[in-house]
């Protein structure tokens, strides 16, 4: 029987989003158990035999049919990593990403930028940093590619907080623009 991968939303409650909520029936020796809750990724193997009780995060143990399977925690890791996209920015400012201020106190976007054609192009990196004590302007600089086409004076990036919300913006003189970006919060 081949192994199985269980991608959950929270780590206990029964519900079929919940690691304890997968039948203990339907587990195997060796089956993964991945939870995104609150931007921590939490990593589960299955031991089939281990028959202890539930101490959550490390032992989490099926509702139904348990057996003596067991959820081992074998690791924990910040999920920060996001992906964005705005594929219809028209002239003016509009928001391509945003997140709450007190998720990180930096971040970092890489993006692609084009008009739809591919003839104007650039790809370049974000850095930003922000004070949620002080409620200050975020801080911010970009770097990019040369162009392909035009870009330069026709599209422009800012970052700024609006009710404590960070937002990565763009700003163009033209319709009709797409921006892509992968996003890592720092400080986290």
């Amino acid at each position: 029987m081949a192994r199985t991968v269980y991608i959950k939303d929270s780590l206990t409650g029964g519900a079929s989003t919940a690691l304890d909520g997968v039948n203990g029936d339907d587990l195997i020796e060796g089956d993964i158990g991945l939870c995104y809750v609150s931007n921590i990724k939490y990593e589960y193997r299955l031991d089939a035999s281990n028959g202890a009780a539930e101490s959550s995060p490390d032992i989490i143990v099926p509702d139904t049919n348990p057996g003596t399977k067991n959820w081992i925690l074998q690791g924990v890791t910040n999920s920060t990593d996001a992906a964005a996209e705005n594929t219809d920015i028209d002239t003016g400012t509009e928001t391509v990403d945003s997140f709450a201020d007190d998720l990180a106190f930096g971040a970092v976007w890489h993006y692609v930028l084009d008009n739809g054609s591919r003839t104007n192009m650039r790809a370049g990196t974000i850095v930003a940093c922000w004070d949620t004590v002080a409620d200050s302007t975020p801080k911010y600089r970009e770097s990019a590619t040369a162009d392909i086409g035009t870009t330069l004076g026709v599209v422009s990036f800012s970052v700024d907080k609006s009710t404590n919300t960070v937002r990565l913006r763009c700003t163009t003189t033209s319709d009709d623009w797409s921006c892509y970006v992968s996003r890592k919060l720092l400080g986290v």
